[in-house]
């Protein structure tokens, strides 16, 4: 039962790899000509809860085209990124050759992670959680490669936001007050079709609540000290479409950091 399970999480996890192999272009172009979203919530929550790197050795963990690699290198951080999808590491590879302190390698996060114990004193998991299943073996092996008081910090697109639909119903029509966000099928894992702006095909989100991530934290010797939900500030909305609006209270990403405990008994 565990082999026929182990067999069909490979060839899902093969699938997923595939789709973002034939969009890597894409999303590509997505990232250099800046996502709204990433650049006004993301990028500095994410920035912020990392901190300082001049000197760190960092594992960026699912790096895809390698821009928050070359940011953190350009840093004086040694970053070695990877990612399982061989299009996005070529794009890396070609566009960052010439910067120092950085490597880019094709690897399956979800196999293994090929490097030495307490090899790094960060590990970055960059909008990368949720299209990964499972994720249990990937934190546990973070956890090894990160030193004493080491930090993971990871993003996610926020549990609740993946799971729900903007709607607005008559009364905020009327009243011309935003949207609101329903919210569907939180506490049951499951997998959703998600488009990628400007994809032709459609990639997947591994939905999982908040719980689930705690706990594979935990059971890895990783705890949360630090919790990010950023949303939009008042002025950059003002005027805005009621979309917009909403993300002023509704969280689009989830940004953490947990430090790795100490060994009991050592």
């Amino acid at each position: 039962m565990q082999e026929h399970k182990r067999s069909q999480n490979a060839s899902a996890n093969n699938t997923d790899l595939e789709r973002w192999n034939s969009i890597a272009r894409e999303y590509d172009a997505l990232i250099t000509r800046g996502d709204f979203f990433r650049m006004h919530l993301l990028n500095p929550a994410m920035r912020e809860v990392v901190g300082p790197v001049a000197g760190k050795e960092i594992l960026d963990a699912g790096c895809g085209q390698g821009y928050l690699a070359y940011e953190l290198a350009r840093e004086g951080a040694t970053v070695t990124g990877v990612d399982g999808a061989e299009r996005l590491i070529e794009i890396a590879r070609s566009r960052y050759a010439k910067t120092g302190g950085l490597r880019f390698t094709t690897l399956d996060l979800t196999e293994h992670l090929p490097f030495a114990d307490a090899s790094f004193d960060i590990v970055i998991a960059n909008m990368v959680l949720m299209d990964l299943d499972p994720i249990e073996r990937l934190m546990k092996c973070i956890a090894r490669v990160l030193k004493p008081n080491g930090t993971f910090v990871f993003s996610l697109l926020h549990p609740l936001f993946e799971t729900g639909s903007l709607h607005k119903n008559l009364r905020e029509f009327v009243s011309r007050k935003p949207p609101h966000y329903a919210i569907t099928r939180y506490i049951t894992p499951h997998k959703i079709p998600w488009r990628i702006p400007g994809a032709a095909v459609r990639t997947s989100v591994y939905h999982r609540p908040l719980s689930a991530y705690v706990r594979a934290l935990r059971n890895a010797g990783l705890a949360i000290d630090e919790l990010r939900e950023p949303t939009l500030p008042a002025d950059e909305i003002a005027g805005k479409s009621g979309a917009l609006r909403t993300l002023a209270e509704i969280p689009m990403f989830l940004v953490a950091r947990a430090v790795k405990l100490p060994r009991q008994g050592v």
